[in-house]
């Protein structure tokens, strides 16, 4: 064989070998293209104007774009979520905007529950007064003086005195009716006393009177002197009269303030709202008093952390869901905000020595609560001190000991000579709102029972 011959069968045998080559990559389909560069592309994903509907993912996969457009649209399933998420948030927003609303119309109906709760107050202090002025004016003159001041400076309280004098005159007048006045005598120290803890009122409002222990006072049996001290702060309250328990320790100054509660809860319809603030290491004694001794009251205490104070406040306190709240000095401070959009039927104050500096701060918050009636206990006795005791009148009957200057007036123009008078005089003035007694004037009753 010649070397062009053998060259030309070199030549033959190559390019068989590369047919059978691209043989091996044709796809096995019936039309195949005539053109030898579309016959070896594979034909994946045309879409109809001939691009590719081919999606690659971060991972250097392919995904067929199954709606065939190929013009990057998304699948029914990813536009299906997002429909579904901002349905989601459409009505997250809906439930915020709707409890938006309920709060707003809660607040709404909670300020005017307290609004309410204010007017009715308001009501019964004017009441209170009219019954405590005429009761004053038939005591020493120091009232008679003060009232006097006040009369002049504000008009509506010299009307609503003079309607008070009117309605006593009128109580008189039917009272004396076939009297015998010939035999009066000027009454001793001792038989006023016995007077203001009997029930003297003549008003139409009177105060029931016990003769043995209340039957809702469940955790035992009061003693006498016990029930004597519950008469007296009845006749206090029903004379419009706030008044200082400072019997001894140990006489049972918690029991009397509790079961004078209870009178009002089960006799007057009054369960609350009453404050009892103490010191933080009997709280939770005082707690324990009331369950024991008075069960029924719905009893809260405000102490904790903030926002064991807040759920308190926003919970119980602002919606008046509760008829007695306890807390400590300490709290009155802090959360005198809330304390102060109450209206309180009556604020009781143990450990009341604190309130007779008028310069410190818990006076001065206390002194600002809404209230109808005040309680203060204390097993301290009176001291010589002329402003402790205006401290004390002050915050006792604000309506008329309420200016200090026109005190140390009155003060000074009895002279220095007269100042122990004066001090014995101011006594004689706060007895009447203030009941003590100590261990030795009770300790028969104190005695075991044969």
């Amino acid at each position: 064989m010649s070397a062009e011959a053998a060259a030309s069968s070199s030549g033959s045998s190559a390019l068989k070998r590369e047919d059978d080559q691209l043989s091996d990559i044709i796809p096995g389909t019936a039309d195949l293209s005539a053109d030898p560069s579309r016959a070896q592309t594979p034909a994946i994903g045309l879409s109809a104007n001939g691009t590719h509907g081919v999606k690659v993912d971060a991972d250097g996969d392919t995904e067929m774009d199954i709606t065939g457009n190929g013009d990057g649209a998304d699948s029914p399933s990813k536009s299906q979520r997002r429909l579904e998420k901002q349905r989601e948030k459409e009505e997250q927003a809906a439930q915020r905007s709707e409890a938006r609303k309920e709060g707003l119309a809660k607040k709404a109906v909670q300020n005017q529950n307290l609004h309410m709760t204010r007017e009715q107050l308001a009501q019964a202090k004017l009441a209170d007064s009219m019954k405590r002025f005429g009761y004053l004016l038939g005591q020493t003159e120091l009232f008679q003086h003060f009232i006097d001041i006040k009369k002049e400076r504000d008009p509506k309280f010299a009307a609503l005195l003079a309607q008070s004098e009117e309605q006593k005159k009128g109580r008189r007048k039917a009272k004396s009716g076939g009297a015998d006045g010939g035999n009066r005598r000027r009454k001793t120290e001792k038989e006023e006393d016995e007077e203001l803890l009997n029930d003297n009122d003549d008003d139409d409002d009177q105060a029931f009177r016990f003769e043995s222990s209340p039957a809702y006072v469940k955790g035992g049996t009061m003693r006498d002197y016990q029930i004597q001290g519950l008469n007296w702060m009845i006749s206090l309250y029903h004379n419009g009269i706030n008044g200082i328990l400072a019997d001894e320790m140990g006489l049972g100054k918690t029991l009397q303030t509790i079961s004078f509660l209870g009178y009002l809860r089960d006799y007057c319809d009054t369960p609350g709202f009453h404050l009892v603030v103490v010191p933080k290491s009997t709280l939770d004694n005082w707690r324990r008093e009331f369950d024991r001794w008075v069960p029924g009251f719905r009893v809260i205490v405000l102490q904790g952390t903030k926002e064991e104070r807040t759920a308190v406040i926003q919970e119980k306190l602002l919606t008046q869901e509760f008829d007695v709240l306890i807390t400590t000095y300490e709290m009155c401070l802090r959360e005198a905000t809330a304390l102060k959009k109450l209206s309180w039927e009556y604020i009781c104050i143990d450990e009341a020595h604190r309130i007779k500096n008028v310069d410190s701060m818990l006076s001065q918050i206390v002194r600002q609560f809404n209230s109808r009636s005040r309680l203060l206990i204390t097993g301290t006795p009176l001291q010589n001190n002329l402003m402790e005791l205006w401290a004390l009148l002050n915050f006792l009957l604000p309506d008329v000991f309420s200016n200090s200057e026109d005190f140390e007036s009155w003060f000074k123009g009895k002279g220095d000579e007269n100042q122990e008078a004066v001090i014995q005089q101011l006594h004689k003035v706060l007895r009447p709102f203030l009941l003590r007694r100590v261990k030795a004037d009770v300790e028969k009753s104190l005695l075991p029972s044969a």
